[in-house]
């Protein structure tokens, strides 16, 4: 028979860890204006990054750049779609009441994914070519995908159409099978109920000792998602 531990120990267990929930700091880009945090980003080669002061700063970049909704630094942002940084606590006890389901849970670890949907439709372009390219990473595209299906999200029969419009009009094979796999993608979101969650009023301590666990078990292993079917094909 399984005990259950008692929440008091499950706490003490969780805050002597040594994983730290709190939101990244950057003292070199705390006051910065937009146009710095842009060439901040430009100026990261990707392969290069190194510890978590270092990451920490990229991570406040592209988040400050998407809550200012800084058009400008949209195409720097893109290149980091592939970039995973897990929510802190703090962003996840936010989120908890908010429209939240796994597909965006998923998404919401790539902080580019999340700064290009709140800069809004303006990122589309960008976000467009990013599927396109031969040289995008697989999690890229499909995070690329998630980005036009929140933008959609309350028309998202519209993120699909958009996808298959692209779709239709390319001419070569190749990308044609990467936008059949974002289009594969795309109907995850389409039957998302987006909804928000009712409230339960203050936190107890077994719903905070849980999202600290899923919180820790996302910085080990990342979320995966079972699929509906067998996707299309991609030459990845």
């Amino acid at each position: 028979m399984v005990k259950r531990l008692n929440p008091v120990v499950l706490a003490i267990l969780f805050l002597t860890s040594g994983i730290s929930f709190a939101a990244e700091k950057c003292d070199l880009l705390e006051n910065a204006p937009p146009d710095r945090l842009v060439s901040y980003l430009d100026g990261m080669v990707r392969g290069t990054v190194r510890g978590r002061e270092m990451v920490e700063c990229i991570v406040f970049a592209i988040k400050k750049l998407g809550n200012q909704r800084y058009e400008p630094g949209i195409p720097a942002v893109t290149r980091f779609l592939d970039f995973h940084w897990p929510l802190s606590l703090e962003e996840r006890l936010k989120r908890q009441r908010l429209y939240y389901v796994a597909e965006q849970r998923r998404a919401e670890s790539y902080p580019a994914s999340t700064a290009l949907v709140e800069i809004g439709v303006k990122s589309l372009p960008n976000v467009l070519e990013t599927i396109k390219a031969d040289s995008t990473l697989p999690i890229a595209r499909e995070m690329a995908v998630a980005v036009v299906m929140q933008i959609y999200r309350s028309e998202p029969q519209n993120g699909v159409a958009l996808l298959k419009k692209e779709a239709d009009q390319e001419k070569d094979a190749r990308i044609k099978r990467y936008f059949d796999f974002a289009i594969y993608k795309a109907q995850e979101w389409h039957n998302v109920k987006w909804r928000p969650r009712p409230s339960k009023g203050p936190q107890s301590t077994h719903s905070l000792l849980f999202l600290m666990a899923s919180a820790k078990t996302e910085m080990c292993q990342g979320v995966h998602l079972v699929r509906p079917e067998k996707p299309p094909k991609v030459p990845f």
